[in-house]
């Protein structure tokens, strides 16, 4: 299936516009008026959704964790979390693996599918600027998308198609996580076949092959180097 693709900041307003009629299902305390934290109340009250800071969207998720993930008010702040998360320098909690496991324990995948669309799209805009280099770790994203989906086929062809040095630097990375001895994306048994089949294909090696040819002296050369030595044996 071919899907349009959108740049990250079209993708986050998507988000906004498709999540917006949970406001009104939000009481003024952002869900939060029935806890007894007036200080975070006040201080949410204040502020417009879009406003809500990094330390703002940790105190909601505390206390969401300590009293109980409610549907509604997560599908509520949705937005915001993954705008701040799309910033490679977000280093609060959750972290976006975290939030979209949390989504997957939601029932994600029986939510409308115009919610599951629009985070589809947004977790794929993630993905090409984060092989493009600009975004996120792609470990972060990568571990986000396998715990929402359970093919990363999708993902998988978007590297596939990205013949940049940054995505084949990023790839080249991968084939060192999937080999080491404690790969750090833990994948099912179905999505490990899939990375494997992927990382198998010999289009991936000489891919790889080609890049460090390119860019033996470079700062990537000895990552390049070392996944065409672990696929060749």
């Amino acid at each position: 299936m071919k899907h349009e693709q959108v740049d990250v900041r079209s993708a986050i307003e998507d988000l906004y516009s498709t999540f917006r009629d949970y406001r009104a299902q939000v009481h003024i305390g952002y869900g939060l008026d029935d806890r007894d934290d007036h200080v975070l109340q006040t201080r949410l009250r204040a502020k417009k959704l879009r406003e809500l800071s990094g330390d703002d969207l940790e105190a909601v998720w505390s206390s969401e964790a300590l009293c109980g993930f409610d549907t509604k008010r997560i599908r509520h702040f949705l937005p915001r979390f993954f705008e701040v998360m799309a910033q490679p320098t977000w280093s609060g909690w959750p972290t976006l693996e975290h939030f979209a496991g949390q989504l997957r324990d939601l029932d994600f995948r029986e939510w409308p599918h115009v919610e599951q669309a629009t985070v589809d799209a947004y977790l794929r805009a993630l993905w090409r600027e984060t092989l493009s280099g600009t975004g996120p770790d792609w470990r972060s994203v990568f571990k986000a998308v396998v715990s929402l989906r359970e093919d990363p086929e999708p993902y998988l062809a978007l590297w596939r198609q990205d013949e940049s040095l940054a995505a084949t630097v990023r790839l080249a990375e991968l084939v060192g996580d999937r080999y080491a001895p404690e790969p750090s994306v833990s994948l099912d048994a179905d999505q490990d076949r899939a990375v494997t089949r992927f990382l198998r294909d010999p289009t991936t090696r000489e891919r790889l092959e080609r890049a460090f040819f390119e860019h033996a002296d470079d700062s990537s050369g000895h990552d390049l180097s070392l996944a065409v030595e672990l696929l060749s044996c």
